[in-house]
């Protein structure tokens, strides 16, 4: 359960405002009169990125561990 008099007077007390939307056509009225906008981001590139990183690192650990490494 929400609480829109503790939300309000959050709102107030910090310079925002309160909204509430019981459906999605008042919530994109909502994001309309804040300017909300959505963007879309690619990052396949990371998780790849980060694949490739602990690969590196285990082989690099394969080869300490079993004494390959001079």
């Amino acid at each position: 359960m929400v609480d829109e008099v503790a939300l309000t007077t959050i709102a107030e007390e910090t310079g925002g405002r309160f909204f509430t939307a019981a459906s999605a056509d008042e919530l994109q009225q909502v994001y309309d009169e804040v300017g909300v906008e959505q963007e879309d981001r690619e990052i396949g590139e990371w998780f790849a990125g980060l694949g490739l990183l602990l690969g590196a690192l285990a082989a690099v650990g394969s080869l300490t561990w079993f004494r390959r490494l001079p």
